[in-house]
């Protein structure tokens, strides 16, 4: 019943944040014309969001390993690829999330830990996310290379960010403890120091740190990639810098479970922060609905691969 609840809340949400989008876009005269490449650029942008599953499996199978678990690359990356489809779907990231912690729990690896795997590589991801944006801050001072109005919204996050670095060094503040009152809460602290102590342990190693920080940088920054394709496809020149900025915002947003798979909230993001540096409302519909489109294309094929995977079950079964 609050699986039921909590789906009908995500799809109003996302109806919602739908009709404040369609709002804005009555607002506007659309006059552009697609280009015949144009079809050529929804598949590029869909292939670069292909090979962030192949890379986020990387990430996570670390963890499963750091963890004591068993999975192969082929196994992970083919739960990756299924829980990206179901995020997409009205039973959102917590679903997905729920589907890669079930398919890789076993007797020798227990739930609790194929949870802990998959907490770990969300924060390392929501981490990258915000590092990012940050950055910019630092490039701005030095460089002056991009929007000042951007750069004032960064320092709010830049905030958040030094709240997500506490984590690895929860195991510092174990005196914490003594503050909880229920057992229940006691028990998920211990639990969260546990996992910090394995994402602090995995930085002794540069390669270990370069194994997790690089996959989420390359996520990130080729997702800036893709908004910046587009609006150059828009006639619109933000510079690279700008739009993985911006990206930045709009994926963290969109990780946030409030709509279904983080559309309406994503993409409402994305336009609201086109508007605050007076890109054309035209451009920014035509950019958030790419993104969007070729977002959901690369996740259409976790359905293939959980078709493909139940179909070799039934074949075997028989």
């Amino acid at each position: 019943m609050k699986l039921v609840l909590i789906t009908i809340f995500k799809i109003l949400v996302t109806i919602t944040c739908l009709y404040f989008l369609h709002k804005k876009f009555t607002e506007i005269d659309f006059q552009y014309q697609f280009s015949e490449t144009f079809p050529l650029v929804i598949l590029a942008a869909t292939i670069i969001f292909l090979s962030h599953l192949f890379i986020v499996a990387f990430r996570w199978r670390f963890f499963v390993l750091e963890l004591d678990g068993d999975l192969s690359y082929a196994k992970a990356a083919q739960y990756v690829a299924i829980s990206s489809f179901l995020s997409n779907t009205p039973l959102g990231l917590i679903v997905g999330d729920a589907y890669r912690s079930l398919a890789i729990q076993g007797r020798k690896f227990k739930l609790r830990s194929a949870v802990g795997s998959v907490l770990l590589d969300r924060y390392t991801a929501l981490l990258g996310m915000c590092i990012t944006p940050s950055i910019t801050v630092i490039l701005y001072s030095m460089f002056n290379l991009t929007n000042p109005k951007i750069v004032d919204v960064t320092l709010v996050l830049t905030v958040f960010t030094v709240s997500l670095l506490i984590f690895p060094f929860l195991r510092k503040m174990k005196s914490l403890r003594s503050y909880l009152v229920f057992e229940r809460l006691k028990f998920f602290f211990d639990y969260l120091v546990q996992l910090s102590l394995i994402f602090y342990k995995a930085h002794f190693s540069i390669h270990s740190a370069l194994k997790i920080h690089f996959t989420t940088f390359y996520v990130v920054i080729t997702s800036g990639v893709i908004t910046f394709i587009f609006a150059a496809a828009a006639g619109t020149n933000l510079g690279l810098l700008n739009c993985i900025i911006i990206t930045s915002f709009a994926l963290v947003a969109g990780a946030i479970p409030l709509s279904v798979g983080g559309f309406g909230v994503r993409e409402l993001s994305f336009v609201g922060f086109f508007e605050f540096i007076y890109v054309p409302l035209d451009a920014a519909f035509l950019i958030t609905a790419s993104f969007s489109l070729s977002f959901f294309l690369a996740s259409l094929v976790g359905a293939l691969v959980w078709l493909a995977l139940s179909a070799s079950s039934l074949i075997n079964k028989r």
